[in-house]
């Protein structure tokens, strides 16, 4: 039967990282640790530390992102337009707040300010 692999040993760099090789026929070594799986033209190309672009595969899990649970508040601004009957405008104005305080117009839940007041003849 003819195979590619010559041996499979294993070893601890100086670094304390551990590798596994797989050395093949051709005196290719495919060098793997938990992060990796790269191929190097011999053990000399290994043992050199040369850092270059060589053939590999990513062993690595993607991490997958822990997710939180957000409580999000967004700030409404309501327009309600009221045709009140007054004398001038700041009793329009006074009677048209009590109208939207007592009305059903969710006056705590929305930020109200007074945009204009006109006359209507």
């Amino acid at each position: 039967m003819n195979t590619y692999v010559e041996k499979v040993t294993s070893q601890i760099t100086a670094a304390r990282n551990v590798f596994d090789f797989v050395v093949l026929k051709d005196g290719r070594v495919l060098a793997i640790n938990e992060y990796n799986a790269i191929l190097y033209q011999n053990m000399a190309d290994f043992w050199s530390g040369n850092i270059k672009a060589r053939p590999h595969i990513d062993l690595t899990i993607p991490r997958i992102p822990r997710t939180k649970s957000y409580s999000v508040e967004f700030k409404r601004t309501s327009y309600v337009t009221f045709q009140i009957e007054a004398e001038d405008e700041d009793q329009a104005e006074d009677k048209a707040w009590n109208e939207l305080r007592n009305g059903d117009y969710n006056y705590d839940d929305a930020d109200w300010e007074t945009n204009q007041i006109e006359v209507k003849e």
